[in-house]
């Protein structure tokens, strides 16, 4: 009795610690008969911004995202803190940026800063920073050339422009022998947080950075010019996981970005991040109370 006494703890102890040792995203599953990728673009083609962005929450919210988008990607780095202490890092991401509809049948879509911590917050998440996404293209499989379109006019704030956009990329995935989920970068400029949210001129506007070519060089650096409500087909959004280990301790991410010694660790401002986020202040303290980190 002993013995498997004994036994049952042991197996208990691996099960929970492998259990434990992953970024426990909350993505709702996704249902059997929800719309393709190619139908909701059809639906949300000729929608304003206000009524497109309600129809895409609920999309996300429902769970309607493919399969090998919700494998996650576990990285571990050494970093250190702002006094130079060296520590252990460990953080996860989804492989790919945020896509609708099923796993042969989907569409990569450019969101709003506001809907995209909306969705990150609802699923665990967390949007990256400049420093996160550099790790990110660093440690990622699969890295493809960036594609750009000439500008026209308002061209690249067109939905059907966006559509085209994620189709190219699909094609140059396919072309490169990589599977889909696999971790991939180099395709998206990310919406990003950074420490010039905490500015109340610049709280109005949308943060991007990244695109990087294959020399590991961004072509967009950190940009906080464009009001929040453009989007255009470049930018995505990138999940992080809310759960960080330093030295296998659990932080939350937005906590660690506001500590005065280790934000250091996953970002290079100069300061730490007050506001980590695109939310307002009662919105961010429902969800700091609703944490389980």
């Amino acid at each position: 009795m002993k013995y498997f006494t004994t036994l049952f703890w042991a197996f208990s102890f691996v099960f929970l610690s492998e259990y434990s040792l992953n970024g426990q995203f909350t993505i709702p599953s996704r249902s059997l008969d929800a719309p393709s990728g190619s139908q909701l673009y059809e639906q949300i083609r000729g929608l304003p911004l206000d009524v497109r962005e309600e129809a895409l929450l609920e999309t996300f919210l429902s769970g309607n995202i493919p399969d090998w988008l919700r494998k996650e990607v576990r990285i571990d780095i050494e970093a250190k803190d702002k006094n130079g202490g060296l520590h252990q890092v460990t953080f996860w991401t989804l492989p790919d940026y945020l896509a609708f509809g099923s796993d042969n049948d989907f569409f990569r879509i450019p969101l709003s800063p506001l809907l995209a911590q909306q969705i990150a917050d609802e699923y665990g998440a967390s949007l990256p920073t400049p420093e996160i996404v550099d790790i990110i293209y660093q440690h990622s499989v699969c890295k493809l050339v960036p594609f750009n379109y000439k500008p026209r006019g308002h061209r690249n704030e067109d939905v059907d422009l966006w559509y085209d956009h994620s189709k190219v990329i699909n094609a140059q995935q396919f072309a490169s022998g990589t599977p889909l989920g696999t971790f991939t970068a180099g395709i998206k400029k990310d919406i990003v947080i950074c420490d010039r949210l905490s500015d109340p001129s610049r709280r109005n506007r949308v943060t991007i950075y990244g695109w990087h070519t294959l020399d590991g060089k961004p072509i967009q650096p950190v940009y906080n010019g464009h009001i929040n409500n453009y989007i255009d087909y470049s930018h995505g959004v990138r999940l992080v996981s809310q759960r960080v280990l330093v030295d296998g301790s659990v932080n939350r991410l937005e906590e660690l970005l506001a500590h005065p010694i280790l934000y250091t660790l996953m970002s290079r401002d100069p300061n730490p991040l007050t506001k980590p986020h695109y939310r307002d202040e009662q919105w961010h303290n429902k969800i700091t109370a609703e944490s389980n980190y």
